[in-house]
């Protein structure tokens, strides 16, 4: 098996052709992993969230990073991660500007949008739109 770095543009490139990825984040000294789907648009990370755990983690320590990842076989692979920070979109332009780009691929929202009960408080169903800055961008690949 033959292991490579990828360059800056070809981790650009592999995460821009990709969906879903691993987000990092950590609180008060914990760490938390999750899945989340995105969106790659001009260097910056585009996704959403319901209300919950990962929100709170990223509002409380915006630094994160993003691991994305295709394994076509145990000698075929590609994998990037992404160091950044995270952006709240607050302002009704930039909400609507997420949605925009994230609506440039059919059901983006469906994981993220199912609704969880948690007892019997209905809660805030209220998504945020968030991006994740492509600060430092490091890959790694194998070739068959």
């Amino acid at each position: 098996m033959n292991i490579k770095d990828m360059s800056d543009s070809a981790c650009v490139a592999f995460i821009e052709s990709q969906r879903i990825g691993r987000l990092g984040c950590c609180k008060d000294g914990r760490p938390y992993v999750v899945p989340i789907t995105f969106v790659c648009s001009n260097r910056l990370i585009y996704s959403f969230s319901m209300p919950g755990q990962k929100l709170e983690f990223m509002r409380s320590n915006p630094v994160v990073c993003l691991e994305v990842e295709n394994i076509e076989r145990r000698d075929k692979w590609q994998c990037a991660v992404v160091q950044g920070l995270f952006h709240e979109f607050t302002g009704d332009d930039e909400k609507q500007q997420a949605w925009k780009i994230l609506q440039r691929h059919n059901d983006w929202w469906e994981v993220g949008g199912q609704v969880v009960h948690h007892g019997d408080k209905d809660g805030d169903r209220t998504p945020t739109y968030y991006s994740i800055s492509m600060d430092v961008v490091t890959g790694r690949q194998a070739l068959a």
